[in-house]
């Protein structure tokens, strides 16, 4: 009697192998079948997140001017083409490490209020800002799509998918009445988005509590919705018809000021 030989599958460390998952029959003889592929995929994940890890690391210590292919995979002890299976250029590198980092730090909360769900947003933002990973990626990635114009689109892509945490917030504010419906969410994404970005990478600034309470407050302000009151966010708010006449004071002083500076004159 002769022993059928076993087909034995090798599967390179750095390799992923992604494979679709295999339902199992009635029976249950097909569960397990594709442990080898799964196994497999897991350590391909786990070598990519690694990867990105120490490409962040050295974005930070080095900068993006001493940044490259070669130190990342010297760091984490592999062959160079394992990097170049996953990203073209180093420029395409440093989108994935500054897209990762955003990513995997920012989740939209319901905390029962656009206020609440805004501050948890911009505060998880700043933490991120503080381990100083998020400037290098940033910077560097300015620096990238500089280099390579062609990667700018990837970049849009990306920010458009990180503003639907922004955009899911806005959302459950309007469906709560925290947000005025007639309120542009585009606008009012960008300003709960940009001013972090804009102060540390354009001013060099490490915003603070202070910095996060006022643009909550100026968020939460601007997305209000008109109670039909004159009011504001509970803030009163000068009537139309007082308005009216205050202007209407204005323009009559300044006609008697001129009719008095002419007659002077004369």
């Amino acid at each position: 009697m002769t022993q059928a030989a076993l087909s034995v599958q090798v599967v390179p460390l750095d390799v992923d192998i992604v494979v679709e998952p295999v339902l199992p029959c009635k029976d249950n003889r097909q569960v397990g079948w594709c442990s080898v592929e799964s196994r497999s995929h897991t350590r391909g994940v786990a070598l990519t997140t690694r990867l990105l890890t120490i490409a962040q690391e050295l974005l930070v210590a080095e900068g993006y001017s001493k940044f490259s292919m070669e130190a990342v995979a010297k760091a984490a002890g592999v062959s160079r083409s394992t990097l170049y299976r996953r990203w073209a250029s180093k420029q395409e590198l440093v989108v994935a490490c500054a897209h990762t980092l955003d990513v995997e730090a920012l989740r939209a909360q319901d905390l029962g209020s656009f206020e609440a769900d805004v501050r948890h947003l911009i505060m998880t933002r700043l933490a991120l800002v503080r381990t100083g990973a998020y400037a290098a990626a940033q910077a560097a990635l300015l620096a990238a799509t500089t280099e390579v114009p062609e990667l700018h689109k990837q970049v849009v892509a990306k920010i458009l998918l990180k503003l639907q945490v922004t955009d899911e917030i806005i959302c459950r504010g309007q469906e709560r009445g925290d947000v005025s419906s007639a309120v542009d969410a585009s606008v009012l994404r960008l300003l709960i988005s940009a001013p972090m970005l804009f102060s540390v990478l354009h001013l060099g600034q490490n915003p603070n509590q202070v910095f996060v309470d006022s643009l909550v407050e100026l968020v939460t302000r601007a997305a209000a919705p008109d109670t039909g009151t004159g009011k504001v966010n509970g803030d009163p708010a000068e009537p139309v018809d007082e308005a009216k006449q205050v202007i209407a004071q204005l323009d009559a002083q300044r006609h008697d000021r001129r009719v008095g500076e002419e007659s002077r004159l004369a």
